[in-house]
C-alpha cells in the first residue's frame, strides 16, 4: 500500500522505515507511533467500516470519503496547517528550509536528508511526536495545535537530557571504578 501512495521506495527505504524506531525514538510510545504507521495498524474509519458495517468511512475533520491513514495522517486539508507549521518550526530551528514529504514525515526517511546526524534525528523526532499528537485526535473534528507539539517536544527534551545525564554518572562511575582498581593493581604489584 505505501509503495502505491508514495512511490519510489527502495530495498534501502524499506529497511530505514523498518529499523528507523528502533534507532532514532527515545521512548516506547513514540516506537510503537512509527511502527503503527508503518504497519497501518491504526483504526481509521475507513478500516473500522470493514469491522463494522453501518459506519461512517468520512473524515472526521473534511468529510472526504474514503478515510484511509494516508489521509488521514497527511492529505486532509485540515491536517495540512498544523504539517507545515510543524516544518516551519523545524527549519527555524535548524536554520534552514526542510521539506517534510511523506517519506520524511509519515516513513520516518530522515537518512535521504541532507545535514548531520544530529539533524536528522531532530527531524525524525518532530515528525513522530507530530505523528502522535495527530493519532491521538484523529476522531475528533479539531487539530492538534503547534503548542501541543511543542509541549511533546519539550518532554522529549527533557527525557533525553536525562538520559544523558544518567549516562554521563554511569561513565564516571566506571571511570572512577577503573582508576581504583588501577591503583590497587599498582600498589600490590609494588610489594
Amino acid at each position: 500500500m505505501w509503495e502505491a501512495w508514495v512511490g519510489g521506495l527502495d530495498e534501502d527505504d524499506w529497511r530505514e522505515t523498518y529499523l528507523a524506531p528502533r534507532k532514532l525514538a527515545i521512548s516506547a510510545r513514540l516506537r510503537m507511533v512509527q511502527i503503527n504507521y508503518f504497519h497501518m495498524t491504526y483504526l481509521t474509519l475507513r478500516r473500522w467500516r470493514y469491522m463494522k458495517s453501518g459506519t461512517s468511512v468520512k473524515c472526521m475533520r473534511c468529510g472526504q470519503l474514503g478515510a484511509h491513514l494516508l489521509h488521514v495522517a497527511w492529505e486532509c486539508p485540515k491536517v495540512r496547517p498544523f504539517r507545515e507549521g510543524v516544518g516551519r518550526e523545524v527549519s527555524a530551528v535548524l536554520g534552514h528550509l526542510i521539506d517534510l514529504t511523506v517519506k520524511v514525515a509519515i516513513l520516518g526517511l530522515v537518512e535521504e536528508l541532507a545535514g548531520a546526524q544530529l539533524e536528522r534525528s531532530f527531524i525524525g523526532l518532530a515528525c513522530r511526536v507530530a505523528k502522535l499528537d495527530i493519532v491521538q485526535q484523529w476522531k475528533s473534528p479539531e487539530m492538534p495545535t503547534a503548542t501541543k507539539w511543542r509541549t511533546g517536544m519539550d518532554r522529549c527534551s527533557q527525557i533525553k537530557k536525562t538520559i544523558y545525564e544518567q549516562r554521563l554518572r554511569v561513565l564516571g562511575n566506571i571511570d572512577t571504578a577503573l582508576g581504583s582498581a588501577c591503583r590497587i593493581k599498582a600498589t600490590h604489584s609494588h610489594a
